[in-house]
């Protein structure tokens, strides 16, 4: 691969589709993180009143779309945060630098917003669906943080964030089949 080629481009709505089938192929198969349709990405993220297109940073090798990120905000006071929504890289493409670029730009466009500090949260104004695992499919409507562990966790340590909670455990029972007990009552 010649870096000649990796550049920054606008992101456009036509590159939906090529941002979900990455997102599907590269996230979803492999995280806690829900797949998105064309018309669900455009809805839950392109539609939200938090996103601006500032914020959303693609790069390309020629026409191929290789890797994106978003950051968003809920205002511009500076005693609350800035979110990381999602750093993707194709995975043939990851271990390059690319996704620590794209951290760069996201990291500058919050501060250009008066940001002090960034969070991956369940606070986050973009919501991320995830599916509780264990289960199939279910779907819980914000992802509460980042999966310890993961690549994205990873990713996330080694430049530089900090993990500032407790490691927080989500419970989740199947009430499809649930019958009240006598004994509680």
């Amino acid at each position: 691969m010649n870096f000649n080629d990796v550049r920054r481009v606008p992101f456009q709505l036509g590159m939906v589709a090529e941002i979900v089938k990455i997102w599907n192929q590269e996230v979803a198969q492999t995280t806690i993180y829900a797949p998105f349709t064309k018309q669900s990405f455009i809805a839950e993220i392109v539609n939200n009143k938090y996103f601006n297109k500032d914020g959303m940073v693609v790069y390309q090798i020629g026409k191929e779309i290789i890797g994106f990120g978003l950051a968003t905000f809920s205002d511009q006071k500076d005693t609350t945060p800035g979110y990381l929504v999602f750093i993707v890289v194709k995975a043939k493409y990851q271990r390059l630098g690319i996704g620590k670029e794209i951290l760069t730009i996201l990291e500058n466009y919050l501060r250009e917003n008066n940001k002090t500090k960034i969070r991956m949260m369940f606070l986050n104004p973009i919501n991320l669906k995830w599916l509780i695992p264990n289960t199939i499919n279910h779907l819980h409507p914000n992802a509460p943080g980042v999966p310890t562990g993961s690549v994205w966790y990873h990713f996330l340590i080694n430049n530089g964030f900090i993990n500032t909670g407790p490691r927080q455990d989500g419970y989740y029972q199947e009430i499809s089949n649930y019958h009240h007990s006598k004994a509680i009552t």
